[in-house]
């Protein structure tokens, strides 16, 4: 008897929150609103609530370099392997995120340009 089901093709979605309940609070929001933004139709209102979660993600960076005794953040489990699914879907996570899901105050600072220029965009376009 042969065994076809090794040769099947397997679809494996993986949901925002999956990855969101692996981050920390603010990251994990990051990634909630740029990963809904363009399907929920409040494309602008979710870059912005992306933008002032990244605010409070340099903060917490910031803080964490300043003072020692401050926890920094743990990252959970197979976090790398998820973001790079969604990297490839969502370029802005790319720019937040390195190849082993850590980042960096550069990092997060080139994600907040580049989605104040989308925003910037959707101005022009008259999309706000």
């Amino acid at each position: 008897m042969t065994n076809y089901y090794h040769q099947a093709a397997v679809t494996v979605t993986l949901e925002p929150w999956y990855l969101c309940e692996r981050l920390p609070f603010n990251f994990g929001c990051v990634v909630k609103y740029l990963c809904r933004a363009a399907y929920k139709g409040q494309e602008a209102s979710d870059l912005e609530k992306a933008l002032a979660y990244l605010r409070r993600c340099a903060q917490h960076y910031l803080m964490t370099r300043l003072d020692p005794d401050m926890p920094r953040h743990e990252w959970l489990g197979d976090v790398p392997e998820q973001l790079e699914a969604f990297c490839r879907q969502f370029p802005e996570l790319g720019l937040l995120f390195d190849e082993e899901g850590q980042t960096s105050l550069e990092a997060i600072s080139a994600t907040m340009r580049a989605l104040t220029r989308r925003l910037g965009t959707l101005e022009r376009e008259g999309n706000l």
